[in-house]
This record gives structure tokens, C-alpha cells and sequence, in this order.
């Protein structure tokens, strides 16, 4: 039988999560090649966008609105198609790719020119859940897939033909729904059996989560928990963290035991061990949590493109939006005095983690068909 050829498309930061969510569904298929390809890494906005995403993130609202303006929009997508014109058609001339799958919107426009000539098929993974960007809509792809039907309105207005939007949950990896071995990763982590918290601070290591180590070190609780902090490529968020605990050690002999990870492919694992994830309001780490059943506390965000997803936590009662330091503080201490205040948000978090599941399966039951047509 030939070898069915998927690229995906992609970008650093949470778009590579979304990359590895969609290969996740598909890689155990027979007959499948799978190559995921980075042509945007080294653009220098990424050196602004981290920036930003670690010291400034209230900030990204003006790049996110000034770029709805037409004539910008124009502008960018005219730039994306400039800087991929010779490197994309040679990839894709290279693979000869069956499917295309795109997670960053970079890659959409000229995908979009050269799709009526080409024998690919194509899907676009929209990747903000809620309010997403209009460039991160195509009109050629044979799918967009979006979070829900409010996104597939917005492709719809865009002029996306009804028949290739679909609203299909989010991608998540599948390690997220499957069962782990809890206490292995105790062990292996050095934690006991206690009230777990996980704070994230996201792919790039968003400095938000500095503003909890008072509550979290410093404060002395009368009951015993734990915490994972994930500092992500952040090498230096890590080392403060280090060095605020030694300290917060000498002055409070109370203070819980505390595992540092820096950019890690074990969330799936490190999130089976916890018992509430507090974080920045990237939407891959809300939905992972979510199909793990727990809570989310959202303590910070990126404005612009991930600010429906704190409606989205409180809509859907998937957590708690505590963006203010204090407001943080008082629903830690709650939860360690009250760990069961938790359980209040699991029958929500199981209908979630439903949804989410049928995007990879969806994905996945597309491809078995164009695969294999009758």
C-alpha cells in the first residue's frame, strides 16, 4: 500500500503544542508518514513576542488590533507570502505531501494561493479558542477547524464557506487523556501523596508567576500541600525561583516542598500528580488541564488573542480568573485549607473533556477517509 504523506506546518511556542496535539491522533496509523516542519522559527518577531510573553504581555493587544485594520491584514499576509515563496513550494515539492496541516497562521496565505493548482489536501487548525484573529482563517483549506460554533461564525463572516468551517473542540495531545502511573511519578518526583499545585508558566516562562512565591513560600499554611513550577524556556525565571526558596526556607519552616521543571514533554505527567494547575491563559494549557479534569487558575494572559479565554474559564466553569495578586493569594489559601472545593468543578471539566477529544478524533477520521476513499 503507498505511504500517506502528512506535513505540519508550524511555529515555536504553543503552535509547536498544537503541532504535537495533532500528530498525536494520527501517528499510529498504518501507512502514515508524518514530518512536522518549522518555517518561521527564526523571524525576528519572535524575539519581540517573547519578550512581550514573559515581561509585557498586556501589551500584545496593540499588535493583535492594529493588524484587523484591512489595510495591515493586507500588509502582513503580502509580508507572510514574501518571506515563504521559495521555501514553502520547495518543502512541499520535496514531500509531496497527501495532507497539509497548518498550526500558525504564517503559512495560510500562501497556502491559500497555491492550493487550486496543488492535489493536497489541507487543514488549519484555528488556533485561539475564542475571538480568534481573521488571519488565522483560510478560504482554501478543506477544513478549519475551530473550538466552537461563536469561532466558525466569525470564519463565516470572513466570506470561509460554511461547508470547510468546523466546529470540533480543541487538539490536545492524547497523552493528556490517557491514564498514568500516579505513583510512579510520585516517586520519581520526590512528592508524597498531598494537595498538589502545578504553576505554569507556559512554553516561553512567563514572569507572572513570580507574584504567587509570597503565598506559595513565604506564607506559613497550617496544612501540608506541595508545588510543580514549570518555567519553560526561561532559564532565568527558574533560577530566581531557586533562589527565593532557599530563602523562603530559612524564614519559614513551613514552607512546602517545591519541584522546578523547565521546558518539559512530560505535562501530561506532572498534571496526572496535581491537583489544580495555575497559570498564564494559554488556551493549549487550559484545555490540557481540562482533559485531565482539573481546575484551572488563570493568574495572567496575553492581551488581545487570549483574553476571551477568561470569559471561556468562567463561562464553562473550568476554574477561576484571579489575574490580581491578592484575589490569587485569598483562592490558594482557600484550596489548601479546602482542597474539596475542587471537586466542584469536575462534572463541567468531564463535559469539556469530551469535546475536546472529538477534535483528534474528528482529524483522525478524515484522514483514515481520504486515505482510504471507498
Amino acid at each position: 500500500m503507498n505511504e500517506y504523506k502528512i506535513l505540519i506546518l508550524t511555529a515555536p511556542s504553543g503552535h509547536l503544542t498544537q503541532a504535537r496535539a495533532v500528530k498525536s491522533y494520527l501517528e499510529d496509523l498504518p501507512d502514515v508518514r508524518i514530518k512536522t516542519v518549522d518555517l518561521a522559527g527564526q523571524n525576528l518577531e519572535w524575539i519581540g513576542f517573547r519578550i512581550m510573553y514573559r515581561y509585557l504581555p498586556f501589551i500584545m493587544k496593540i499588535p493583535f488590533e492594529v493588524t484587523k485594520i484591512p489595510l495591515v491584514l493586507r500588509f502582513v499576509k503580502s509580508n507572510n507570502i514574501k518571506r515563504l515563496e521559495r521555501k514553502l513550494p520547495a518543502v512541499l515539492a520535496q514531500e509531496k505531501p497527501d495532507l497539509v496541516i497548518t498550526t500558525y497562521h504564517g503559512y495560510i496565505a500562501l497556502l491559500d494561493r497555491i492550493k487550486d493548482g496543488a492535489s493536497f489536501r489541507f487543514v488549519n487548525s484555528i488556533t485561539d479558542p475564542v475571538g480568534p484573529h481573521p488571519i488565522i482563517f483560510s478560504q482554501a483549506a478543506d477544513y478549519n477547524i475551530g473550538f466552537d460554533e461563536a469561532c466558525c461564525q466569525i470564519g463565516l463572516r470572513l466570506g470561509v464557506p460554511p461547508e470547510k468551517m468546523m466546529p470540533a473542540g480543541w487538539f490536545t495531545s492524547r497523552s493528556f487523556f490517557e491514564p498514568q502511573p500516579v505513583d510512579r511519578i510520585r516517586q520519581d518526583l520526590g512528592l508524597k501523596d498531598r494537595l498538589t499545585l502545578l504553576v505554569c508558566a507556559g512554553s516561553e516562562g512567563s514572569n507572572a508567576i513570580l507574584s504567587l512565591l509570597p503565598v506559595l513560600c513565604f506564607t506559613r499554611h497550617h496544612k501540608p500541600f506541595q508545588v510543580i513550577f514549570v518555567t519553560g524556556h526561561n532559564h532565568a525565571l527558574a533560577g530566581t525561583i531557586r533562589n527565593a526558596y532557599r530563602m523562603a526556607r530559612r524564614l519559614n519552616e513551613a514552607a512546602p516542598h517545591i519541584v522546578i521543571r523547565e521546558y518539559t514533554d512530560k505535562m501530561h505527567e506532572l498534571m496526572a500528580v496535581s491537583d489544580v494547575v495555575i497559570g498564564k491563559a494559554g488556551p493549549n494549557v487550559i484545555f490540557e488541564s481540562v482533559a485531565r479534569r482539573k481546575p484551572f487558575i488563570a493568574i495572567s494572559h496575553l492581551s488581545g488573542n487570549e483574553g476571551g479565554n477568561l470569559a471561556m474559564i468562567k463561562e464553562y466553569n473550568l476554574g477561576w480568573v484571579a489575574e490580581n495578586p491578592f484575589a490569587a493569594g485569598r483562592l490558594i489559601r482557600e484550596i489548601i485549607l479546602n482542597p474539596g472545593a475542587l471537586a466542584h468543578k469536575a462534572r463541567d471539566l468531564e463535559k469539556m473533556a469530551a469535546r475536546c477529544y472529538q477534535s483528534g478524533q474528528f482529524l483522525r477520521a478524515k484522514v483514515l477517509e481520504w486515505k482510504n476513499p471507498a
